[in-house]
């Protein structure tokens, strides 16, 4: 067969072909007809009830009940479906049309011309802190992320500070307009009291770290904390297998809900390990102005030195670090020291600090999703979020 023939053939098969195929529906029009059917093996299987076919010659028909699966498979969390779903949203939004015509982004174009969850006169979000955060702060790129995440409430966020003396009174900040305001995120708000007066206000409230909460009533508030008891205790697993048997803590473990489960997390893991001698040796001064001071005073009376230190957060590391090489220990050579937080000096203090990380920008999702839905939904139960922390290795612990 010459090539002009084989040519011809292949172009009579493929034009048949099309011919064929020019009545059939094509995929996005069968995704359109049933959307369910784009989850693959997600979407449930669907019954077409049809006559059974005959049984065979010789044979009896028989029913069998089956109970156990295979079946269409499904996550156990929504959370699994939430990053997807927010894309494809996205993706709608942008004007996609493969996405804009499905039914459950048409609904969301209806909602989204729905007007704005917060009145006219109440769309301030308050922040309130007792201390100045700086950019060192793990609040500085969560507030980045939590601003942008709240953007499409039209509202505006003020930042005030609570005086020492609006603390020890109970009363708000001056700048504050309760009337004018749908929601407050608090950081560095560790008075109880304080806390509770705060609850007391009926409006829509979040908590990043709170007072110590053990032993007390719960605040009725939402809470927002980094985790602090699992790279705690991978930490002294580390240090433990790197031949340290006196491990110690140091910072105040009543300062906040977090220092004290950082505390705790640290106590289980050296019990665990049954290396106990170092909680006598624990540098934990508390309610004093002059921390550093109270941190060298503290250590110089020790009559044994620990093998290492985990601390309360970086900066409690920091002066522990500068206080050891006054009393004329090397870190890490004579002794180990963590941190927590990962603050921006851990990478580039001398010696370069091991630390856990904080997730700042991750932090801000949950913070935002936790205040906006107690402003839609004030009535849900109060709910406590814990965000993901990691382990940084690094020259204070010969790493």
């Amino acid at each position: 067969m010459n090539r002009l023939a084989l040519k011809l053939r292949f172009c009579a098969a493929f034009l048949l072909l099309g011919l064929w195929g020019a009545d059939a529906q094509t995929a996005r029009e069968q995704i359109a007809a049933v959307p369910e059917r784009a989850g693959g093996i997600y979407h449930s299987y669907e019954y077409r009830p049809a006559a059974a076919a005959p049984a065979p010659d010789g044979y009896t028909p028989f029913y069998i009940s089956h109970y156990g699966r295979h079946g269409s498979r499904w996550h156990a969390s929504e959370s699994v479906y939430a990053g997807p779903l927010k894309i494809l949203r996205k993706a709608a939004e942008m004007g996609y049309k493969q996405f804009a015509y499905l039914p459950l982004f048409q609904e969301d174009a209806a909602k989204a011309a729905e007007p704005f969850i917060l009145p006219s006169d109440k769309r301030e979000i308050a922040m309130l802190t007792t201390q100045f955060l700086s950019s060192s702060h793990f609040s500085s790129m969560m507030l980045d992320r939590f601003q942008s995440e709240i953007d499409h409430l039209h509202s505006g966020m003020t930042i005030h500070r609570i005086s020492p003396m609006e603390l020890k009174e109970k009363k708000l900040p001056l700048s504050l307009n309760i009337q004018h305001t749908a929601g407050i995120i608090c950081f560095e708000v560790f008075d109880y009291d304080y806390a509770q007066m705060l609850c007391d206000l009926d409006v829509p409230l979040l908590f990043v770290d709170t007072p110590v909460m053990d032993m007390r009533p719960p605040l009725k508030a939402d809470r927002l904390y980094m985790e602090n008891r699992i790279e705690i205790q991978n930490a002294v697993a580390h240090m433990v297998q790197r031949g340290k048997k006196r491990i110690s803590f140091a910072g105040d473990k009543n300062h906040c809900q977090s220092f004290f489960e950082r505390y705790m997390a640290y106590k289980d893991a050296v019990e665990h390990f049954g290396l106990t001698e170092g909680l006598s040796t624990c540098a934990m001064p508390s309610g004093q102005q002059n921390y550093p001071v109270s941190l060298y005073e503290t250590i110089r009376r020790f009559k044994t030195m620990p093998d290492a230190f985990v601390c309360a957060n970086d900066f409690v590391a920091m002066d522990l670090v500068k206080a050891l090489n006054e009393l004329g220990y090397s870190v890490p050579d004579d002794i180990w020291v963590c941190g927590f937080d990962d603050s921006q000096e851990a990478s580039y203090f001398v010696p370069r600090l091991t630390s856990i990380h904080i997730h700042g920008q991750i932090m801000g999702y949950p913070a935002a999703n936790l205040l906006m839905t107690r402003i839609e939904e004030p009535s849900l139960n109060y709910r406590t979020v814990y965000t993901e922390t990691n382990l940084i290795l690094r020259e204070s612990t010969g790493d």
